[in-house]
C-alpha cells in the first residue's frame, strides 16, 4: 500500500495540548513540510502548496482531537506577541459548551478540508485512545457533516489504554494499543472499500 502520514506531536484540531492555538494540523494540512521552519529546506518545496491532484488516496484516516481534549487540563497559552489568552475551559468537570462547539466546527471545516482535496476517498475519523470525554461532541458534527453534505465519513470509537501494557513513552498510547486500533481500522476499512 501506498500511503501518505500527517502527523505532529501535541498538535490538535483547534487548539495544541498546551492551548496554543498555531499548533494544529489543519493550519498546515494544505502544505508540504510545513512545519518545518525557514531555512534551506524551504528553497527546496518546504512550505509551498501541496497538489492533491498527484496522488488520491483510497482511504483517509483521522485521528485528530486529543490534544484538545488534554487541553482543557492544561494551563492557558498567553501569546507572547499579543497578550491574548487561549484556553479551552471547564467548571469542574463539566467541559464549557462554548469550547465544545468550537472544537465541533473544527471539526467540522476540517472535514471540509480535507474533502474538497480527496474528493473520492473514504474518510474514517478514529477517536478515544486517551479517553473519550469529547467523543460524542465529534461524532455529532461528523454527523452533521455527513448529513449536510451527503457524505458517508465514518467515526469509529478506538479502544481506550487503560492497562499498564497499553501506554508507551510519556503515557503516550504504545505498540500493543496501536495493534488493536489497527485491526479495527483494517477492519472497517475492509468493510467499506470493498
Amino acid at each position: 500500500a501506498d500511503y501518505h502520514i500527517i502527523s505532529q506531536s501535541g498538535f490538535g484540531l483547534y487548539h495544541s495540548w498546551d492551548n496554543h492555538p498555531e499548533k494544529t494540523i489543519p493550519m498546515y494540512y494544505e502544505d508540504i513540510c510545513s512545519i518545518i521552519p525557514d531555512g534551506d529546506l524551504k528553497n527546496k518545496g518546504f512550505n509551498e502548496k501541496y497538489d492533491f491532484s498527484l496522488w488520491q488516496p483510497d482511504a483517509i484516516v483521522i485521528n485528530l482531537a486529543t490534544n484538545d481534549d488534554i487541553a482543557f487540563d492544561n494551563p492557558e497559552f498567553i501569546d507572547p506577541d499579543t497578550g491574548i489568552v487561549h484556553k479551552f475551559r471547564k467548571n469542574g468537570d463539566v467541559l464549557n459548551s462554548e469550547d465544545i462547539e468550537i472544537i465541533g466546527n473544527a471539526c467540522y471545516e476540517f472535514l471540509s478540508l480535507v474533502r474538497k482535496n480527496n474528493p473520492n476517498a473514504l474518510i474514517l475519523w478514529g477517536f478515544g485512545m486517551l479517553g473519550f470525554r469529547i467523543g460524542d461532541y465529534l461524532k455529532e458534527y461528523v454527523d452533521k457533516f455527513n448529513k449536510d453534505n451527503n457524505d458517508n465519513v465514518i467515526f469509529v470509537k478506538l479502544p481506550e489504554a487503560v492497562l499498564e501494557d497499553d501506554f508507551g513513552s510519556r503515557q503516550h498510547p504504545g505498540i500493543k494499543l496501536h495493534k488493536k486500533c489497527a485491526k479495527i481500522i483494517v477492519d472497517v476499512l475492509k468493510e467499506n472499500l470493498s
